[in-house]
């Protein structure tokens, strides 16, 4: 299985997360743990595979729930 890309950019997902803690930002890790590569994508940019569109399915929830989890944040 092909990898997710990260356009060659070192420790973007560290330098992110210290940037979103800087603006107080809540991140939600459950919501960010679908992996997607490029050979998902079909040639409208959607992704064909039910069981990423099912897991991606499921992130607004995972955010819905932790939203009521911080008192509405």
């Amino acid at each position: 299985m092909e990898q997710p890309v990260t356009g060659g950019a070192e420790n973007v997902h560290e330098t992110l997360r210290e940037v979103l803690a800087y603006a107080k930002a809540v991140i939600v890790d459950d919501a960010c743990a679908v992996p997607v590569t490029g050979a998902m994508a079909g040639d409208d940019g959607l992704i064909a595979d039910p069981s990423v569109r099912e897991q991606i399915g499921v992130v607004p929830a995972v955010i819905d729930d932790r939203c009521k989890d911080q008192g509405g944040r």
